[in-house]
């Protein structure tokens, strides 16, 4: 979980495309699902939690033991 707030990204965003990349440039997100089961079985994706925050998955697995993610990690989002 990040502590990206729904409302800050929707906010900050103006409703342009974006990048979330983590760690490196190797894991790169583009768009955000709606649930853990839009996207296909080990597919990484980024969806808001039920509080509301931003949080990256990998549907079906978990990505802090399958790429490497830890607490305090730093995500990039960029705007185009």
């Amino acid at each position: 979980m990040t502590n990206i707030e729904k409302n800050l990204f929707e906010r900050v965003s103006k409703g342009r495309d974006f990048e979330i990349t983590l760690r490196t440039s190797e894991y790169l997100i583009t768009e955000i699902s709606t649930s853990y089961f839009t996207s296909g079985r080990g597919d990484l994706l980024v969806h808001y939690n039920e509080s509301g925050f931003l949080e990256i998955a990998i549907s079906q697995g978990d990505a802090s033991k399958l790429i490497g993610l830890k607490c305090n990690d730093i995500i990039r989002v960029e705007f185009k």
